[in-house]
């Protein structure tokens, strides 16, 4: 008797907080759940247009400037006082050679990065909809990295997408349905297979 006291006791002694069941808590209906995933939605929207945005803008800059930029060095170059002849040439020669390397792979790079911009912006609607968690993570996840244009404000709300996302509440209602709607997990579809 004097043990199950002691017990009790403690346990009303202890201001440690307790960790909240899942279970008892009433998922967010529907409506709920899009006004808290909504903004985070939305700003991963926003990464992904302006590091679309950035894309074209280099690829513009590349295509107008490029062989005018690699010119106006070798000219620097020629026109340098005190280097001497065999080493202007050797240097417009590496010149040429790293022309060569980016001409090839600066247009595979934007092709990497506007395929991790654009699954940005398919998770950000799915987010912004509350139709998809998987892709709310992986819009989040994929801000975080450094791949696209826009990475550091990709950081700051992938953050915050995150959050929201690993709230208790937001967890249980994408996994309910959103309060009898069509949110839910993309592993449930796993799961009937």
């Amino acid at each position: 008797m004097s043990r199950d006291y002691d017990r009790d006791d403690r346990d009303r002694d202890d201001d440690r907080p307790r960790r909240r069941d899942d279970r008892d808590e009433e998922p967010l209906t529907r409506e709920e759940l899009k006004r808290k995933v909504k903004p985070p939605g939305i700003a991963l929207l926003v990464v992904g247009i302006l590091s679309i945005a950035l894309i074209g803008y280099g690829v513009f800059d590349y295509f107008v400037n490029f062989d005018n930029t690699m010119a106006a060095e070798k000219a620097k170059i020629d026109a340098h006082p005190t280097m001497p002849a065999a080493q202007k040439e050797a240097s417009k020669d590496m010149m040429d050679q790293m022309a060569k390397i980016m001409k090839v792979g600066t247009p595979i790079l934007w092709v990497l990065e506007g395929i991790v911009t654009l699954l940005i912006i398919f998770g950000a609607t799915k987010l912004m909809s509350a139709s998809s968690l998987g892709w709310g993570r992986t819009a989040a996840i994929l801000a975080l990295i450094p791949c696209h244009g826009c990475w550091v404000l990709g950081i700051a709300f992938g953050i915050w997408a995150l959050v929201v996302l690993s709230n208790p509440q937001v967890k249980l209602a994408f996994a309910s349905g959103g309060g009898g709607g069509r949110a839910r997990d993309d592993r449930d579809d796993d799961r009937r297979d």
